[in-house]
């Protein structure tokens, strides 16, 4: 039996940004990086490429939906906040492609899930916590 993986994500009030939509995306990827953290020491390399690519495309509609909002309500943080998108998405994408390199596959495993993890809360917690109250502000 592979070593378990204690690296693991659950939702908590602190995280909401006040908009539902968001949120309940929030939820989702926390859903997706668990599920990865779960495999991510076995050695089913097919099921954690799998639930990568998930995490990968759910991450990236999830980037989308937040960055239309922003820039409809005129966010004055969204070039901020669409450049640390995009640099913690192309990170997650040369971590994908190393680790179906074929490069110590658990050693890289271990490296996107504390990316993963230590990303998630503090971009949920710092930078998505500030666009939540602007945003549910422009709600009629």
């Amino acid at each position: 039996m592979a070593p378990k993986n204690e690296i693991t994500v659950e939702w908590q009030e602190d995280y909401s940004t006040g908009i539902a939509k968001l949120d309940e995306q929030h939820k989702t990827i926390i859903s997706y990086l668990n599920e990865f953290n779960a495999l991510a020491m076995s050695d089913d390399k097919r099921a954690i490429s799998a639930i990568l690519i998930k995490l990968l495309g759910y991450t990236l509609t999830h980037f989308l939906d937040e960055e239309i909002s922003m820039y409809a309500a005129r966010y004055t943080e969204f070039e901020k906040h669409r450049n640390e998108h995009n640099r913690f998405f192309f990170e997650l994408r040369s971590l994908y492609i190393k680790f179906e390199g074929g490069n110590n596959s658990r050693l890289v495993c271990a490296e996107i899930a504390s990316t993963l993890k230590e990303w998630f809360i503090t971009h949920i917690s710092d930078t998505d916590k500030k666009y939540g109250p602007f945003l549910a502000s422009l709600e009629p």
